[in-house]
Parts: structure tokens; C-alpha cells; sequence
């Protein structure tokens, strides 16, 4: 999650000047939320933000006010969701990356496109205190120890850090591919393993658990039941 809330100087700079160019004026709702929510991810406030999108999955359940009259900018933005998504590269599109600048060639002044471009800086971003606090936990695990999954996901975490995105994806595409429902957590504790699914429920549903504290509260309650 370090990676979803990280402050990146570089990226928050090109977001910033991206913005300093838009005519807010002009902006549909749906447009001014999502940059809402940009700006929480950079200020390193994760639950701000998941509050944000959960309140724009509410609001525009279906029918997204894109702003583009191009439908070949539409599909290239669908396209480009879906590699997302589901955690793969797309050889006919050229993967995430070359989708995503098809798209903003057909149209260079699609703000969705563009804020979508700008939330991927935020997962392919290289925070040195990030990396670093990463590094020390890597550093005092038993590596030989892992089981495969574990170790999987570790090289998926590096590559972010590498800001190699589309690295990332093929790794977690390939980690659904071999375990798709049967999950080695390496935890013998029911109740960690029920407060590690609440936890990815509200990721990925995009919400907040009063029950659980939200998601910030709903890791510490995990580690704190198996560190």
C-alpha cells in the first residue's frame, strides 16, 4: 500500500503542471472527483482517497461523462482499463503503456485519459523512503523459507519500485494464472486471514469498513494478530 500512498516530487509535479493547464471551469463533476482523489494518493492519504473513488463508483455506477466524441479514444481507454484490471498486456495494443499513448494521440486533450496516465505515475513511482522501508523488511526475511507465491509477489513489489509497470503486470498476471483461488498465505491464524480478505475488499471495492477502522486500521489489527 506504501506504493498507492507514496509522495513522488517527480510525478506530483507532472500532475501538477498537467492541472495548471486545464480550465477547471470546464471540467465535468466526474473529472473534478478524480483529481480530488489523485491529490489524496499524493498527499499520502490512502483513505481519503478510497473514500473519493468509492463516492464516484456510487455516483457514476454506469455512464462516464468522459468528455471525447472520439469512440476510437473511448475504446483505447477501455482497453487500457481492462489491461489494468485483470493484469495483463495486450501484444495487439502493445501492452498498457502503448495503449494509453494511442489513446491520448487520438485525442491529446482527453482529461480522463490523461488523469488515468497521471494515477499510473502513482503505481510505477520510485519513493526512495518506500523502497527503502520495502528493502528492510525483504532484508530480514528467511527468502529460502518463502513458498513461490510469496516470493512472486516480492519480485512484482520490486518492479514497481523499478517503475517498471508493465513488468509488474505481467507478474501478477502470471501469479492469477497459477493460483487462482488456493492462496498459500503462510499463516496458520483464521482471524488474520479474515482481517487479509477485509482488507482486500475495501482495496478493491473501494471503501471504507467503520466496523474494521477502514483499511489502514484493518492491516495494523492483521500484523498486529501475525507480524
Amino acid at each position: 500500500m506504501e506504493l498507492f500512498a507514496t509522495d513522488s516530487d517527480k510525478a506530483r509535479a507532472r500532475f501538477d503542471e498537467y492541472c495548471n493547464k486545464l480550465d477547471m471551469e470546464g471540467l465535468n463533476p466526474w473529472e473534478l472527483e478524480h483529481i480530488a482523489a489523485i491529490r489524496c494518493f499524493y498527499k499520502e492519504d490512502l483513505i481519503g482517497a478510497m473514500e473519493k473513488y468509492s463516492e464516484i463508483s456510487r455516483k457514476y455506477p454506469y455512464d462516464l461523462p468522459l468528455g471525447t466524441t472520439s469512440n476510437q479514444t473511448v475504446k483505447l481507454y477501455d482497453a487500457a482499463l481492462d489491461q489494468l484490471v485483470y493484469y495483463y498486456s495486450d501484444p495487439m495494443l502493445g501492452g498498457v503503456g502503448e495503449t494509453l499513448h494511442r489513446m491520448l494521440a487520438e485525442d491529446p486533450g482527453f482529461v480522463a485519459g490523461n488523469l488515468l496516465k497521471h494515477s499510473m505515475e502513482l503505481f510505477a513511482t520510485d519513493s526512495d523512503k518506500a523502497r527503502a522501508r520495502f528493502d528492510e523488511y525483504c532484508n530480514k526475511l528467511d527468502m529460502e523459507g518463502l513458498n513461490p507465491w510469496e516470493l512472486e509477489h516480492i519480485a512484482a513489489i520490486r518492479c514497481f519500485y523499478k517503475e517498471d509497470l508493465i513488468g509488474a503486470m505481467e507478474k501478477y498476471s502470471e501469479i492469477s494464472r497459477k493460483y487462482p483461488y488456493d492462496l498459500p498465505l503462510g499463516t496458520t491464524s483464521n482471524q488474520t486471514v479474515k482481517l487479509y480478505d477485509a482488507a482486500l475488499d475495501q482495496l478493491v471495492y473501494y471503501y471504507s469498513d467503520p466496523m474494521l477502522g477502514g483499511v489502514g486500521e484493518t492491516l495494523h489489527r492483521m500484523l498486529a494478530e501475525d507480524p
